[in-house]
């Protein structure tokens, strides 16, 4: 979230996936502690080939895109070349380039007697992590190319630490940096909290929240446009990729909004004009990981919700159609 001019802040926070990727690339550059670390979360019998004390190069690749399958991160050392990409959103899609291509690049990238070792360094929790699993052991037929089980960030976190033996200030502020963002935090309930837990009402009206947004889902899908799942940390859906709908937990608890409506604030231009035309002084730029623009949606009490309903879907489908979406026969709602 925004931070005020008296709060300074870590030199490492609000910083996306390419951004992690420098970062990363640059203290393992630098410091032989942060290879270390990254050593010990792979296999042992790894570890015996790829030796990070001393390594040739470590390069990033942010030209190409996932349809090259160009890897994140390449590690050249003594015999071997290590791949990473790199993925700190649990929910960040995986590309079926990333999974086919990386290993013919690793393949391309080995030379003479060297031995490619392919991985994914991932939040615990990932969405793809259990096909990442899948894929372990896998190996080129000359078997110069093996793919490694995927690597969490609280394991190198683990690897790292404890901070107060960290010597170097950037490493512990990137140390830092990675517990609060992959490390759990302890959960803690108020005594306000606990006493709605056990009030019938509360789980009453959630499930009546999440009816409204299965009929909006359903009045949409009726309608043609293509739906996908959200992540399991929102309950809703998104239409044709562009307009999220649903029970937003972390929006709910700041904005006392139950129900939300946003845009990434990457969709097109004319889409975010549309938007703050649509609903005015309504919009809340929002930030997660990402940020949007996003409208809250609070149900009356004692009144029918089919107007509300009829509402939203009618604001979605106003968006929907400015960007030009195009409806579809066909069932598009994945999970």
């Amino acid at each position: 979230m925004p931070r005020s001019d008296q709060d300074n802040g870590s030199i490492f926070d609000d910083l996306n996936e390419n951004a992690v990727t420098i970062v990363f690339r640059n203290l393992l550059n630098r410091y032989k502690p942060v290879r270390k670390a990254l050593q010990r979360t792979l296999p042992e019998d790894v570890q015996e080939e790829v030796n990070l004390s001393y390594i040739n190069s470590v390069e990033t690749h942010r030209s190409g895109g996932s349809r090259e399958g160009i890897p994140d991160l390449i590690i050249r050392g003594h015999g071997f070349v290590l791949v990473i990409e790199i993925k700190v959103k649990k929910e960040r899609g995986l590309q079926p380039a990333q999974q086919e291509a990386y290993v013919p690049w690793t393949k391309k990238a080995i030379q003479d007697e060297q031995t490619g070792f392919v991985t994914f360094l991932i939040p615990a929790g990932y969405h793809h992590q259990e096909d990442l699993k899948a894929q372990a052991d896998e190996d080129d037929q000359r078997g110069r190319v093996r793919i490694l089980p995927p690597i969490y960030w609280n394991q190198l976190v683990k690897e790292l630490g404890p901070p107060e033996e960290l010597a170097d200030e950037l490493i512990r502020e990137f140390y830092n940096h990675l517990s609060e963002r992959f490390i759990p935090k302890p959960v803690i309930f108020f005594t306000e909290e606990v006493r709605l837990m056990y009030d019938r009402e509360t789980a009453s009206g959630i499930s009546k929240l999440m009816n409204i947004v299965e009929q909006v889902k359903e009045k949409l899908k009726s309608s043609g446009f293509q739906i996908s799942k959200l992540n399991p940390y929102n309950y809703g859906y998104c239409f044709s990729s562009l307009v999220y709908f649903g029970i937003w937990w972390q929006f709910w608890a700041e904005h006392s909004f139950p129900l939300y409506v946003a845009i990434s604030s990457e969709a097109d231009q004319a889409i975010q004009a549309a938007f703050r035309e649509q609903y005015g002084k309504r919009v809340l730029p929002f930030e997660d990981d990402e940020k949007y623009l996003v409208v809250g949606y609070m149900p009356e009490p004692c009144v029918d919700c089919n107007a509300l309903i009829e509402t939203i879907v009618k604001d979605i489908e106003t968006l929907l159609r400015e960007d030009g979406s195009e409806e579809s026969s066909e069932d598009a709602e994945t999970s």
